[in-house]
């Protein structure tokens, strides 16, 4: 397992390159997996005291799990396998149905698990020459004698080959060098959590009102994975609950709301995860003016979860770098990486980004619902064709 210190030591060989992940979240984690996969050991470092998630639900469609496996990293035994997935109104009136264990032509197959057993899995399978300093950031950066030189916030110095950006969607990186592409309000209020599972809950089944939507979600151990948002068309911190927001529901909703008020009454809080939906300014993996600078993950392409890409994306970047990545690889050979990297990437996270921001608008915002159930018994689950046209080529 990963070594988390005070402090980096001195590489460990002069043999291959030196590399800094900024960000120790699943994209980091999976990122530096990667490199082990070749014989590099990077530095990672985390802005938090610890390593951890927010503690909610995630959900890993087919194309994230097979990166994952391509890095040699199966969730399968701690997740739960996802086969089928149904659209219904606000009142549980089935809209779509579909079965979903069979889109990927090589088999892979979808999961849910928490976030914190993701973070785990992915922390086990880092060697302990992998350091991850915690509660540090990046002061300043720069680029000269084909180095980055890294400025950190305990005010150490250190130089590297190549420096990955793995931090999200408010980047540092990003920020600073291109301080105008600040992250876009995609116009939802979130809430998020995990609750003991109410009966009747089958499969993830996504339940829409006129301006708002609710997902429920099965997980392992027996849990849901609960998701609501509403439309906004501005920011502002919500007025109400999670449960008075969406007491106009039936179907499923009812008993997921009893179920969180008896969890409470029995002193096991639900925490709700409340935020705005943002997405970025734009697809960016290169840092102007910088040539051994990488932005994966969120930090290069956050998105709305329409098409639950977010992670699988990160992962797909993962497996693309240890695809193209040399063993043990050279400082010379950085820029040459970077540049097929980004080539061989460009069009398929620019087609998901958009396709992702669209769906996910187009089944909130009020001014787009007229005639939205009718097509989707129609033509079926908006995200399962999204799923279709992400899963007819690997990354």
């Amino acid at each position: 397992m990963a070594h988390l210190s005070s402090g980096f030591a001195d590489s460990i060989s002069e043999d291959c390159i030196k590399v800094l992940i900024v960000g120790a979240g699943p994209c980091g984690l999976s990122v530096a997996k990667a490199l082990q996969n070749r014989g590099i050991f990077p530095d990672l470092i985390e802005k938090e005291d610890q390593i951890r998630s927010d503690g909610a639900g995630i959900a890993i469609p087919a194309n994230g799990t097979w990166a994952l496996n391509q890095l040699g990293i199966d969730i399968g035994s701690n997740a739960l396998l996802i086969q089928s997935m149904q659209f219904t109104d606000d009142q549980g009136d089935i809209l779509a149905q579909e079965k979903i264990d069979a889109l990927h032509p090589e088999g892979a197959q979808f999961y849910s698990l928490g976030r914190d057993e993701l973070v785990k899995q992915l922390l086990s399978h880092l060697d302990k020459r992998t350091q991850i300093q915690t509660s540090t950031t990046l002061n300043s950066f720069s680029e000269e004698n084909d180095k980055v030189l890294v400025e950190f916030s305990n005010g150490k110095i250190k130089s590297y080959d190549l420096v990955i950006g793995c931090d999200g969607v408010h980047s540092s990186l990003r920020k600073q060098i291109h301080p105008n592409e600040l992250p876009e309000f995609l116009g939802l209020l979130v809430w998020r959590a995990v609750i003991d599972a109410p009966e009747e809950i089958m499969m993830p089944t996504y339940m829409l009102g006129s301006d708002r939507l609710v997902l429920l979600y099965p997980m392992p151990s027996n849990q849901t994975y609960v998701y609501g948002h509403i439309f906004q068309p501005e920011k502002r911190l919500p007025t109400q609950g999670f449960s008075q927001v969406f007491s106009c529901f039936g179907g499923l909703v009812p008993n997921a709301l009893h179920t969180i008020d008896q969890q409470n009454l029995a002193g096991k809080n639900v925490h709700y995860y409340i935020h705005h939906m943002e997405k970025s300014h734009s697809v960016r993996f290169k840092l102007d003016g910088f040539s051994r600078v990488l932005l994966l993950g969120d930090a290069a392409h956050a998105f709305g979860p329409m098409l639950q890409n977010g992670a699988a994306q990160a992962f797909e970047d993962a497996y693309v770098l240890q695809d193209l990545i040399e063993n043990k690889m050279k400082s010379e050979k950085v820029t040459a990486f970077i540049e097929a990297f980004e080539k061989r990437r460009r069009e398929r996270v620019q087609n998901i980004f958009a396709m992702s921001n669209i769906k996910i608008q187009a089944i909130s915002d009020p001014q787009q619902i007229q005639g939205r159930n009718e097509a989707i018994r129609k033509m079926g689950a908006p995200n399962v064709h999204g799923f279709r046209l992400i899963m007819q080529q690997n990354p």
